[in-house]
């Protein structure tokens, strides 16, 4: 409680990055984890400097890296995308048999290199934010990855930080619960052997662990 063991830089942009130092600062970060790529800004590199000095925090973690329960999908050492959100860190974790994938602000280009270039994707819970461009969490996307719950990461304000109407629209679509933060503030989600909970505003859902 009140401590945070590892922090994840999934990108490089500043709405990604700009609060770690904070919360350094405010509860201390034991690790921080990004991926390899070199993102130009200029606040994701003094972030990263300040968990390398005075002591070295930083682990950078490479497509196919396995550590402690998480697997890095992507990007891998080839990429040549230029954007940010076409390079997101993509994890997927295995707690007791149950998978969460972790998506952040995967662009479109990048969701089509991840399904081109993995081949089993499926996972229990898919969290993912918004791109700067385009929507996330594609249709051939939730196809492979078939989630029992999908986490949309948004938030109220701005407002094109929001998920509109037609993302909306179209995640109703599919057979799982969908969570917007813009709405439920936050989910905190909770894994142990029976199973998964998650929780919005004192609302709570079980999933047991029997298929």
């Amino acid at each position: 409680m009140n401590g945070i063991p590892r922090l994840v830089l999934t990108e490089g942009d500043s709405k990604n990055c700009g609060g770690a130092e904070a919360l350094d600062d405010y509860f201390g970060v034991r690790e921080l984890w990004t991926s390899e790529v070199d993102f130009r800004s200029p606040v994701y590199k003094k972030t990263v400097a300040s968990f390398e000095q005075p002591r070295d925090r930083h682990k950078v973690l490479h497509c196919g890296d396995t550590v402690d329960s998480w697997q890095v999908l992507w990007p891998n050492a080839d990429s040549d995308f230029k954007r940010a959100d076409d390079n997101a860190l993509v994890l997927l974790g295995n707690f007791y048999g149950r998978k969460v994938l972790l998506l952040s602000d995967l662009s479109a280009a990048g969701q089509d290199k991840l399904l081109s270039g993995t081949n089993d994707l499926r996972a229990d819970i898919v969290i993912a934010g918004l791109p700067n461009e385009g929507e996330p969490l594609s249709d051939a996307l939730l196809d492979a990855v078939q989630p029992k719950l999908i986490v949309v990461a948004d938030s109220e304000f701005p407002a094109r930080r929001r998920a509109n109407s037609k993302l909306r629209e179209r995640l109703e679509q599919r057979n799982a619960p969908v969570v917007y933060t813009s709405d439920s503030g936050a989910v905190k989600i909770a894994l142990d052997k029976a199973g998964y909970t998650w929780n919005t505003l004192g609302k709570i859902r079980a999933e047991s662990a029997t298929p």
